[in-house]
């Protein structure tokens, strides 16, 4: 038998191995199983590991190219020429062999990442498969996810770039409609157009509010002007409710959005909120709420001043602020506080000159927003007792807006302004005695009125003026003795005013004006000798007074239409010859007007009628209270004759000292102080002559020159004198008797003069 090819040469000559010899033995081994050579023939093993060891053999990774590298290097390493470089012992080429065998990483070689990545693959085989079956599954799959995701990104970003196109032109849309439709509908008399919209825009900026982020600061600016211009119609159209409703709430998303912020973006959405304030405020008086009404203007006021400092010369925010001025000082003057009015009222002017000093595209604003300022200064001055200041700041009013108008002939806002102006004024000429260019002046003013009521019937602002218009020019015809036309055309108005209250209830504006035509009415029925009808109607008036006053206690102006309305009824009561209700009356309007004078001593008009209660109630006490009687007519008179005074062109305050006069007379004929009595007829004849002369068509005055002849009728000596005084009578009444202008209240003095003939 040979020697065995896994001996070392030093076996096979019989020499002592030492441990690494089986090593090289087991190499041996290892390359005659790789070289396919038979592992016993000792001759090819030695000749083999003969070679190998003197470095003659071919590499094995040569020869075999197919051998697995990490086979081949536990082989080279067996068989280093090298001591040092091979297996230390037999164990650990044993194990590495092992690895090997068993798919593992073999020490003796050094695997790259691709190697290692290989062989991981082939020993999991199968779940690499899978996995990488997965992999190319997921790839696929989210490629395709992928791509249409990108596909529906694309898709909604075209279709949101479509949206935001076609929002931006449709808020343009909305940004130019704004702009141009108030001022356009205001000019066609057309605004209820927009009254039904209210629900739907506060709906529709609701659900952009709700939206992710909020309401963009771009969209609160036009919700702010589309709002403004929404409440404004709705008011227009009687419908206060909704008005307050789109103001508060619009006011407070304004409020939520700007916060405290004073940026100069936020600039518009804080003068909107003033304004919405302003407008808000307007709700409140036309209620009645005169409490709340301050409260809003005063807080309007507060903002806009802070927007002044910040924006001194913006147009909008000094003419709206001027507005707001104009409403405190409305207020201010009926609750009888002149001065503070008037100082309301100067600050509106300069806020309104400072704005027509800068330049604009429209300068009519300004030129109206002007005139404006001229008819509230008119206003002190006539409650001051300036009648003659007032005329003129009033003509200059109307100067002001007929010059727009003749270029602006169709704008309805204008054609408004002009027929506001022209009733103030009217009023006033009617107050001097020029009761002919008053009654011109309302029946200027009426066909144009009823022209923009047929414009627009839904407009209760116009059925307002309209009805008020119809109540002034009523009343300015009872004062020429025109009762029976001036009763038709009281009646008109009046039942356009209880159209409006049975729309709306709550505006109490509307419910004062039923009463004080109802007041009216009853003063054109006590003229045709009608007293009870009359009596009802003063009834009816201060029914309705005194629930405003118990809605309001503290309001001057609802105090003094109850203290009218007492007043009313002393005299028919006094006509009646009823002295019970006649003093009891007197006595509720004396108190009520004492008030109102200790409250607003600068009050002209509040002064005038508490001398007229005094004069009047101290002349139906002469027989029963003479000493009282002579108090209250000395009162009235003081009052009376300083007024005279101060305003010698006012036909009101000489009315009233005429009455006093003749009061004072007939006092002294009660206590029998006939130089008393003569010097005041005498003094009373002047005036009622020179106001008479003044008023030609007046009905009234005439009534007083003939009392004063019945007196000095009553007092002449001699037959003669007797029979021109009564003459003097005829002649004063008879041509209104003819005419059909006699108050039934004079027709006994008449009767009186026709016997003494």
């Amino acid at each position: 038998m040979g020697t065995p090819a896994y001996m070392a040469p030093e076996q096979a000559r019989g020499e002592p191995l030492d441990e690494r010899a089986d090593v090289f033995a087991l190499g041996a081994m290892l390359y005659h199983l790789l070289a396919g050579v038979p592992p016993y023939n000792a001759r090819t093993a030695t000749d083999v590991i003969a070679a190998a060891a003197l470095g003659r053999v071919v590499p094995l990774v040569e020869r075999e190219k197919h051998a697995p590298l990490d086979l081949v290097a536990i082989v080279n390493r067996a068989m280093a020429q090298e001591p040092s470089d091979r297996y230390p012992h037999a164990g650990e080429l044993a194990e590495e062999l092992r690895r090997f065998l068993t798919g593992q990483l073999v020490d003796a070689h050094r695997y790259t990442a691709l190697q290692k990545a290989t062989r991981f693959v082939k020993k999991h085989r199968a779940a690499v498969t899978i996995s990488a079956l997965s992999l190319v599954a997921f790839g696929v799959l989210g490629t395709l996810a992928i791509q249409r995701i990108v596909e529906e990104r694309d898709a909604a970003r075209s279709a949101r770039e479509i949206a935001v196109t076609r929002r931006q032109a449709a808020e343009k849309l909305i940004d130019r409609m704004l702009s141009d439709v108030k001022e356009r509908l205001q000019q066609i008399g057309r605004l209820d157009i927009l009254s039904n919209l209210g629900g739907e825009i506060r709906d529709y900026y609701g659900t952009l509010g709700k939206m992710p982020g909020g309401m963009p600061p771009e969209d609160g600016d036009r919700m702010a002007l589309a709002v403004d211009l929404v409440g404004l119609a709705e008011r227009e159209s009687g419908r206060i409710d909704s008005a307050l409703k789109t103001w508060t709430e619009a006011r407070a998303k304004l409020a939520a959005s700007v916060g405290d912020s004073t940026d100069p973006t936020t600039l518009l959405r804080r003068r909107m909120i003033a304004r919405f304030d302003f407008e808000i405020g307007t709700v409140h008086q036309q209620r009645g709420k005169v409490p709340l009404a301050i409260k809003a203007f005063t807080l309007a006021k507060n903002e806009f001043d802070a927007l002044r400092v910040e924006a001194p010369k913006d147009r909008q925010v000094l003419l709206q602020a001027a507005d707001t001025h104009d409403k405190l000082g409305d207020l201010l003057r009926n609750e009888g506080k002149i001065d503070a009015a008037f100082e309301e009222y100067s600050e509106a002017k300069a806020e309104r000159e400072l704005a027509g000093s800068q330049a604009s595209s429209r300068p009519s604003e300004e030129v109206l927003a002007l005139s404006t300022s001229h008819m509230k200064l008119g206003s002190v001055y006539q409650a001051r007792g300036e009648s003659a200041t007032a005329l003129a700041e009033y003509k200059s009013t109307l100067r002001l807006r007929e010059t727009l108008l003749e270029g602006q002939p169709d704008n309805v806002e204008v054609i408004e302004k002009v027929l506001d102006v022209r009733d103030t004024l009217a009023e006033l000429q009617n107050q001097v005695g020029d009761e002919k260019s008053a009654i011109e002046t309302y029946k200027d003013a009426i066909p144009v009125m009823e022209m923009l009521a047929r414009r627009d019937p839904m407009n209760t602002t116009w059925k307002r003026q309209r009805g008020n218009l119809l109540a002034n020019l009523g009343f300015s015809m009872l004062d020429t003795g025109d009762f029976k036309g001036g009763l038709d055309q009281l009646q008109v108005a009046l039942d356009m005013q209880k159209e409006l209250v049975a729309k709306e209830p709550k505006a109490q504006l509307w419910q004062g004006d039923v009463a004080r035509t109802l007041t009216r009415a009853g003063d054109g029925q006590m003229y045709l000798g009608e007293t009870k009808e009359a009596i009802d109607r003063y009834g009816a008036a201060l029914d309705i007074r005194k629930r405003l006053v118990k809605s309001d206690p503290k309001s001057t102006p609802y105090r003094r239409s109850v203290a009218w309305s007492y007043s009313k009824l002393a005299n028919a009561f006094t006509f009646k010859n009823d002295l019970a209700g006649a003093f009891a009356a007197h006595e509720e309007a004396l108190v009520l007007r004492e008030q109102l004078v200790a409250e607003a001593p600068s009050h002209s008009g509040f002064k005038n009628e508490l001398a007229s209660t005094e004069i009047a109630f101290g002349r139906a006490l002469a027989t029963k209270d003479p000493r009282r009687s002579k108090e209250l007519i000395a009162a009235g008179m003081t009052r009376a004759r300083a007024m005279v005074s101060g305003d010698a062109i006012n036909g009101e305050w000489k009315e009233t000292l005429t009455q006093g006069l003749l009061a004072q007379a007939e006092l002294a004929r009660v206590v029998g102080d006939k130089a008393a009595r003569l010097a005041a007829l005498t003094e009373a004849r002047t005036l009622a002559h020179a106001s008479a002369e003044r008023a030609p068509q007046n009905a009234h005055w005439p009534g007083y020159v003939a009392e004063v002849h019945v007196g000095l009728a009553e007092l002449a000596t001699d037959a003669r004198s007797r029979a021109a005084e009564w003459k003097a009578t005829r002649d004063a009444l008879e041509p209104l008797a003819k005419a059909a202008r006699l108050s039934a209240t004079r027709k006994n003095l008449l009767d009186r003069a026709l016997a003494g003939r």
